[in-house]
């Protein structure tokens, strides 16, 4: 089990590069293609896939 969360937001007044999520996050499944599907702590699956350049790994 890998734990990842969302790299640190950064601070725009547009909110462009606001972050859509937060993490930490569990990592799924991982497709061959370099997509990952996400869960949060509670079990809940997100509906979209996220790249795996854009995960952080999570130390706690």
């Amino acid at each position: 089990m890998v734990t990842t969360e969302i790299r640190a937001p950064v601070f725009d007044v547009r909110g462009k590069f606001r972050p859509k999520r937060s993490g930490p996050y569990i990592i799924k499944t991982i497709l061959s293609g370099g997509a990952a599907k996400l869960i949060d702590l509670d079990g809940n699956e997100f509906s979209t896939f996220v790249n795996l350049d854009q995960l952080k790994r999570f130390y706690p």
